[in-house]
């Protein structure tokens, strides 16, 4: 009775679900498509947490449960899972060839009529003036030459050759499947086995790491730009700027940004290299990092924060930051949180106003968990996770690392932290020892756990390493 599900009073204990704080029993199926926050099913009274509710000890049993079982119906029929799932994409490929016919239709059709009306006006005063000055033709001879050479001169030029049409950037693209998730590094990272290795030309010493939805990997060292092609491991393009380049990440699928030390923020076009939109910062300060607010590009530069909207090319606004020289991350879809090695600020992007500061020690690296929650690694050898609205740690935990440089939260509670001496670690929340754990001969510059589920990271020699089970 105690595993009866409230809402349809199923009775499959492997696959109920309790909710938090009511307590109440439900089908997974009942919430498994609901907001990451939704209001509780059965009594209707309070707001749940998806992550936090999945994330409890009992429910944890029952989603490993409910995802062999998933896994087993695909395996009883997985061509019609491969069908149902590519029917849907090529759907999608008709949908957007038809619309895009359409639009190009219209705009071929508007154009090529505006051309004719013009070319009918045209004709019909030019047909005007002749015959006007044909009336004097020895007063007007010279103009009359003049005006049938202009009219026996004119000609329809064709527009440019069609290979400067990029189809692919007005159509969109596919990730042919390469875009699994993460779920390979939740449970054993000590199986990863070096899969590729690849020299970045001119030595350049890798700061960061970002990723295209498309695949492609882009970092930035120095005074470069290189764009990296994760599936069949080249180097795509590689962009010398002339100025050293601060901060670099990815803006859409076909651009991307950099902050120079000169003062200027500049969108690139992935494909043509070319600066799409370009700003320079007041007093030409220098540019620290760079975040997205959603269309928008947040700037750290000196002690300010500076919100630029490239659509309009205009800076929005601009806050009183903490010392320069400190990192920024968006936390959630409005809050701004700005750290240093000893402060933690947040800012309320919306209300264009700072919420609270709070003094910590050695903070080394910070990354989101989720909405409500941070995790902060510290060079004392801890890591803490944090509330996100009130800006208070909830959970501190010893762990012992010491050199410790970067974090990489995961999904379900699990995250990665790279210290010089032990490697890389893989941490599930809560736990003060580490689950598995990958040595490694070099230190690193900079990693990140790619779409595909593979690690990458470069080391100080300027090499990618590519990582995977």
């Amino acid at each position: 009775m105690l595993n009866l599900c409230t809402i349809c009073e199923n009775s499959d204990g492997n696959k109920s679900i309790i909710l938090p704080f009511c307590g109440f029993v439900v089908c997974y199926e009942h919430i498994e498509y609901l907001a990451k926050k939704f209001k509780c099913p059965v009594c209707k009274t309070h707001e749940i947490d998806k992550d936090e509710c999945l994330s409890m000890r009992n429910n944890l049993k029952k989603i490993d449960f409910i995802k062999q079982e998933r896994l087993k119906e695909i395996g009883k029929n997985p061509e019609t899972f491969i069908n149902n799932i590519f029917t849907q994409l090529i759907n999608d490929v008709d949908i957007k060839r038809e619309k895009l016919m359409m639009m190009f239709e219209k705009q071929i059709n508007d154009y090529s009529q505006q051309l004719i009306n013009e070319l009918q006006k045209h004709k019909k005063n030019l047909t005007a003036e002749l015959k006007h000055k044909m009336e004097d033709f020895e007063e007007n001879k010279d103009s009359i030459k003049a005006l049938i050479e202009c009219v026996e001169n004119m000609k329809f030029y064709e527009g440019q050759d069609l290979i400067t049409f990029k189809i692919a950037d007005y159509f969109g693209r596919v990730n042919f499947a390469k875009l699994v998730n993460k779920d390979c590094c939740l449970v054993d990272i000590e199986s990863f086995e070096l899969k590729s290795k690849l020299k970045v030309k001119n030595n350049v010493k890798v700061k960061n790491i970002d990723q295209f939805e498309t695949g492609e990997i882009l970092v930035f060292g120095e005074n470069y730009i290189i764009i990296i092609n994760e599936e069949i491991r080249q180097i795509l393009k590689e962009i010398k700027l002339y100025a050293n380049v601060e901060c670099a990440r990815v803006f859409n699928n076909n651009e991307f940004l950099c902050g120079l030390k000169s003062g200027h923020v500049k969108i690139f076009n992935k494909n043509t290299s070319e600066i799409v939109s370009e700003t320079e910062i007041p007093n030409n300060e220098r540019v620290y990092a760079l975040e997205l607010w959603s269309n928008k590009v947040v700037v750290l530069s000196g002690c300010k924060i500076r919100v630029w909207d490239p659509s309009l090319n205009k800076w929005i606004f601009e806050l009183s930051a903490i010392r320069c020289g400190s990192d920024i991350l968006m936390i959630n879809s409005n809050h701004l949180l700005i750290y240093e090695a000893k402060q933690i600020d947040v800012f309320d992007l919306s209300k264009k106003r700072s919420l609270k500061s709070i003094v910590d020690r050695e903070i080394v690296d910070i990354d989101k968990i989720n909405d409500e929650e941070f995790i902060s690694v510290h060079g004392l050898g801890f890591y803490k996770i944090w509330c996100t609205k009130r800006l208070e740690c909830k959970i501190k935990c010893d762990i012992q690392l010491w050199k410790i440089q970067n974090v990489i939260a995961l999904p379900n509670y699990r995250f990665l932290i790279y210290s010089e001496e032990d490697g890389i670690t893989l941490w599930i929340r809560n736990e003060s020892v580490y689950s598995s754990q990958l040595k490694l001969d070099k230190s690193i510059s900079s990693m990140m756990l790619l779409r595909s589920g593979q690690l990458a990271f470069f080391n100080y020699s300027s090499e990618l390493h590519l990582l995977s089970q």
